[in-house]
């Protein structure tokens, strides 16, 4: 007597939740960064899973009321490891966008700015000691504002966009407050920026100190160079 072949079902299919998914962003360009871009979860072991669009995707996570997330771009070129809190949504909202968060990775000096880029060079010191995440924001008038951090040496590189003039806005100057802070220590300076052009401090930012260093290319119309606010 001879046996059947034994007949294997297909158990239930297994269905995986998304829990948040991470878009690393270049803060510059816009583009999606799709290698060397890291994400945890502090006290999780769970790692995230890389989707066919290049983002972190973390699934079937417990329910817990908030995560706290650090996405690390080090080994993409990105000098700085961004956090943020996440809150998951209600379990009945299925809007994928509820569970997404674009992060913006900021770059440091080294970054390969797009020619005609709007740029502020510096280095952010405390005495002779240089001051790394110095928090660096800059701002005109009639325009948004813009920040960045600088690195472990104190040096940092501030791309911004600055109100638009017309034909010959490239020729303009435009005053910006540029605000420096760590700690408790906060420093303010006033300079004249060029549309398109790079810009760069002759001496470090002393948060210990009072000094005004001047700009490279000099300020136009300025007999020294700079004015503090």
């Amino acid at each position: 007597m001879n046996r059947g072949a034994t007949i294997l079902f297909d158990g239930p299919p297994r269905i995986d939740r998304v829990t948040l998914a991470i878009a690393a962003v270049d803060s510059v360009s816009g583009a999606l960064i799709r290698g060397g871009v890291s994400a945890r979860m502090n006290g999780l072991m769970d790692q995230p899973i890389v989707n066919a669009s290049g983002m972190l995707v973390f699934i079937n996570l417990a329910g817990q009321p908030r995560y706290e997330v650090e996405v690390d771009g080090r080994r993409a070129g990105f000098p700085f490891v961004e956090r943020f809190v996440f809150t998951p949504p209600a379990a009945g909202n299925t809007d994928p966008a509820a569970r997404r968060r674009d992060v913006l990775l900021t770059p440091g000096p080294d970054y390969r700015f797009p020619p005609g880029t709007t740029l502020v060079r510096g280095v952010v010191r405390r005495g002779p000691a240089p001051v790394a995440e110095a928090s660096i924001s800059a701002a005109p008038a009639a325009g948004a504002g813009f920040a960045t951090r600088s690195i472990a040496n104190g040096a940092f590189a501030l791309a911004l966009r600055l109100p638009p003039f017309g034909p010959h806005e490239a020729e303009a100057p435009v005053p910006v407050r540029i605000v420096v802070s760590e700690g408790g220590d906060t420093r303010s300076f006033t300079r004249k920026l060029v549309n398109g052009r790079g810009h760069s401090f002759l001496e470090p930012l002393d948060l210990a100190g009072s000094n005004d260093p001047g700009l490279f290319p000099p300020e136009e119309g300025a007999s020294d160079g700079a004015r503090r606010s």
